[in-house]
């Protein structure tokens, strides 16, 4: 089941793409958010998908104004963190990426999908979750399998924080 606004966000560590002095170096999620910033992460099935490009550009779009609302983007997906970057130097997204490599991330957000409509075992149902500087979850957003998220409802829910 998925999280709900209102709940507090599960923390976690994990490898990264921009989080430390190296590729691979471990972040921890509460370290990002707590007390600094509004955290977007942002869950995609797969790196290099046509779907999870399209999307991670769309939030490339709205860069600047997500850092003017002081607000940070984490993507994060069930491929190794050296696929991620990749994926990141090929594309120039421009925020951290880190890995759910062993599925930990995905399974406390409730976003891990046992098996998608493509016959995909493990991967991310696309989901995004607007988390406040106190940790809670203060929006949620879910596709329907063929949807991308809405930035403009994204940012609108940062400006309310």
């Amino acid at each position: 089941m998925t999280l709900a606004v209102g709940d507090p966000a599960p923390d976690f560590t994990s490898w990264s793409t921009r989080g430390g002095e190296k590729v691979g170096d471990a972040i921890t999620f509460s370290d990002v958010y707590k007390g600094r910033r509004a955290t977007v992460l942002a869950f995609f099935p797969l790196a290099f998908s046509r779907g999870c490009r399209n999307e991670l550009a769309q939030f490339g779009m709205d860069v600047d104004e997500f850092k003017q609302l002081n607000a940070e983007v984490i993507g994060c997906s069930v491929d190794s963190v050296y696929v991620l970057d990749e994926f990141d130097r090929a594309a120039r997204f421009g925020w951290n990426l880190v890995s759910d490599f062993n599925r930990e991330i995905g399974a406390l957000y409730g976003v891990l999908d046992a098996e998608t409509g493509q016959g995909l075992k493990g991967v991310h149902r696309r989901s995004v979750f607007v988390v406040d500087r106190g940790g809670t979850i203060r929006y949620v957003w879910e596709s329907d399998g063929r949807s991308l998220p809405n930035d403009e409802e994204i940012l609108e829910a940062i400006r309310k924080l």
